[in-house]
């Protein structure tokens, strides 16, 4: 399996879920280079470093592959690759 990225939107569910499921790709598939991605508002930036630091996720080193995207970063990378395609 080859894939390159990951993203798990993450509104009104636990980001702690999207932690679980990432992390049982990266334990399933542990040759991937993935990065995963956590989509969500800015206000759960705190809670997604607090989660990354549980001891699962350091042992694992999910928390070397995993980052955290605002809404509006998502948004202006979306407009760079529009623009980028002269869509």
């Amino acid at each position: 399996m080859n894939l390159r990225a990951l993203f798990e939107v993450e509104h009104t569910t636990p980001v702690y879920s999207a932690l679980l499921r990432f992390n049982d790709l990266h334990l399933t598939f542990p040759a991937t280079t993935a990065a995963y991605n956590v989509v969500a508002r800015e206000e759960r930036r705190s809670l997604f470093v607090r989660q990354l630091k549980r001891p699962t996720f350091r042992m694992s080193k999910l928390n070397e592959h995993c980052t955290f995207l605002e809404y509006s970063e998502v948004l202006a990378w979306h407009r760079r690759m529009v623009s980028a395609l002269g869509a």
